[in-house]
């Protein structure tokens, strides 16, 4: 579930982790470059998002993916983006399956559903057989030959298999 940006989501709900309240996304331009003979992909997200409480840094959800680069553009009124910070620094927590990114400054709250920032991520991920996030399965051609395909499975928590996200399904 994408939350409509500027919602406050819960901090805790029984006992499992959940992310902190900053920033909420409004939408996400995914691409995916599968290699189905290495079992790998390459990843690249950009994630608009409104912020819904005065926050300094991003915390988002990862799983089983390696991220080579964050950039993070303000976005304007007018829609120009200027850069906030390329190639920025983050931590990650595999513990918890989270990356938290400082962004050097507060943004502040915006009004209604218009975006304050776009994070860029670049990433690289591996297509696991356990039928989770972006994997690869088998089928048959027309000749009975075996085939390598990827699929997706973004049920629960899987989407943080497969691309950075805010991957808290109620």
């Amino acid at each position: 579930d994408i939350m409509s940006c500027c919602e406050h989501p819960p901090q805790q709900q029984q006992g499992k982790q959940i992310l902190e309240q900053g920033f909420s996304p409004l939408s996400y331009d995914l691409h995916l470059q599968p290699d189905l003979e290495a079992f790998t992909f390459k990843g690249n997200v950009s994630v608009l998002l409104c912020a819904d409480a005065p926050s300094s840094r991003l915390h988002f959800n990862i799983s089983e993916l390696e991220i080579h680069r964050i950039d993070v553009f303000r976005i304007g009124e007018n829609g120009a983006e200027t850069i906030l910070g390329e190639s920025l620094s983050f931590s990650h927590r595999s513990d918890d399956e989270s990356v938290f990114v400082d962004l050097g400054e507060t943004v502040q709250p915006g009004s209604g559903e218009v975006p304050q920032l776009r994070m860029s991520v670049q990433y690289t991920g591996i297509l696991n057989d356990k039928m989770k996030g972006f994997y690869r399965s088998t089928y048959r051609d027309q000749n009975g030959s075996e085939k390598v395909m990827a699929s997706t499975q973004f049920e629960a928590t899987d989407a943080r298999k497969a691309l950075p996200c805010w991957d808290e399904p109620e």
